[in-house]
């Protein structure tokens, strides 16, 4: 059925086109990429590892159609067989016989149109030249940088405002709604978000402020809902300066974070020791206050760019959701390396975290060494230093060197190799530090 539907989408898109005053476009991109991985087990630093090594498949397509009628846009990213190939995982549908004594006896069972996902439709109007509104599911976590980032689809209500100061936007999100007529003061038990931001330039720097204020009162109602009825939930604010532009002759772009996170009323959740283990790990949440630091600076030459990125993520001792220590997480749009911090979110404290966390990174690179007339190069060498304490994490160390090759096939599709080692030391009397981390992988992508 998706896939009927998505085939209509696009051929009611095309068809509009031919109207009077309507514009329709359509861009996107494809890969496919092998990997391989060696000792990706580590994980959490632990006693004992066991090397291991495989190979995968992967495979993405986005398409981003968009639809206007005079002020009127309707935008859209549509992905479609966002997966791992053969992946049992991704379709529940799917079932395995396990008689293996013959390739007869494997059998699966797929629908076809399984992996079809609007991921974003908004509504973008124009009230002239100065004023817009974006209302529906976009782009939210995203400011600035990526650092401190992750992309993902919120439901906003966002107001863009020209001046001739520069650009002011303001909104609100719905995260969660547990608002009915059915439930008594249901309404404070939401979970909204709430932001105000601003682009400025002053000479050839621009400058990004943000404030950003989470009320989530559902942290606790949706599951312990007669807790929910007297505490607060979680409040977080969040705040974020970001800056860009040119230094003489190099160019940079570096940005400030700062998270206040208070956890009201969470001491509740000890009477659900015996019902539920994990919510009741929560009983002992404390506010927490940690802030982060990024300074990317490069110079861009004819044969190549060298550069450097440093990055700083703070500690804070006894606070956070279980009341055992806090970090600034780098988050996952940073990608610190292309192992530690893309694929493994290293230094994570508590299985959440996305990239690293309470770690200082320093990073000198080059890109675009051309090699030849369609081929180029890149290669980066990323140390890091954990900024936690009192857990395994204290003194921990660990380095890795990334290598790449891209070659344009065309304009539109290039074929790349990236290579990553990492070495990881932890210092800890009982811990021993696992086998170097290594991936290869190769990568078709095409955009249009």
């Amino acid at each position: 059925m998706k896939k009927a539907l998505l085939a209509a989408f696009i051929v009611l898109f095309a068809t509009a086109a031919w109207a009077e005053d309507v514009k329709f476009s359509i861009s996107g991109d494809f890969h496919a990429r092998g990997s391989y991985w060696k000792n990706f087990s580590q994980g959490a630093p632990a006693a004992d590892y066991e090397s291991e090594s495989y190979m995968d498949y992967d495979g993405d397509i986005n398409l981003y159609p968009k639809l206007s009628v005079g002020n009127a846009t309707l935008n859209f990213k549509i992905a479609i067989r966002d997966e791992t190939w053969g992946s049992i995982a991704n379709d529940v549908s799917k079932s395995v016989n396990t008689d293996w004594t013959s390739m007869a006896g494997q059998t699966y069972t797929t629908q076809k149109d399984d992996n079809i996902n609007i991921e974003r439709a908004w509504l973008t109007y124009k009230f002239g030249e100065n004023t817009t509104l974006d209302v529906g599911l976009m782009d939210g976590q995203a400011w600035a940088t990526t650092f401190g980032d992750y992309c993902m689809g919120r439901y906003r209500v966002k107001l863009t405002q020209k001046t001739p100061f520069g650009v002011i936007e303001g909104g609100l999100e719905k995260n969660v709604e547990l608002g009915t007529s059915a439930l008594k003061d249901s309404e404070k038990d939401d979970y909204d978000s709430y932001f105000l931001s601003a682009v400025t330039k002053a000479g050839d720097i621009y400058i990004k402020p943000l404030i950003f204020y989470v009320d989530n009162s559902a942290a606790l109602s949706s599951s312990a809902p007669s807790i929910g009825e007297t505490s607060d939930g979680v409040k977080v604010l969040y705040l974020a300066l970001g800056f860009n532009g040119k230094l003489g002759a190099l160019d940079f772009e570096s940005e400030l974070g700062y998270k206040k996170a208070d956890w009201e009323d969470f001491e509740q959740l000890a009477d659900y020791a015996a019902v539920n283990p994990a919510l009741a790990a929560y009983a002992n949440a404390k506010n927490s206050n940690v802030w982060g630091a990024y300074f990317n600076v490069w110079k861009s030459m004819d044969a190549l760019t060298p550069g450097i990125t440093l990055a700083y993520g703070s500690w804070d001792d006894e606070a956070g959701a279980r009341g055992t220590g806090w970090g600034f997480d780098f988050r996952d749009d940073f990608c610190s390396n292309l192992i530690l911090g893309d694929w493994i979110a290293w230094s994570d404290i508590t299985g959440n975290e996305e990239d690293l966390v309470a770690a200082t990174l320093i990073k000198p690179y080059v890109t675009d060494v051309k090699l030849a007339d369609k081929l180029s190069a890149s290669a980066s060498f990323g140390y890091i230093m954990s900024n936690q304490k009192d857990n395994a994490y204290e003194d921990a160390t660990a380095w890795e060197i990334d290598l790449g090759l891209a070659y344009k096939l065309s304009d539109n599709v290039t074929y790349s190799v990236d290579a990553g080692y990492a070495n990881i030391s932890y210092d800890v009397e009982g811990v021993e530090d696992p086998d170097e981390i290594m991936l290869l992988s190769h990568k078709i992508k095409f955009t249009f």
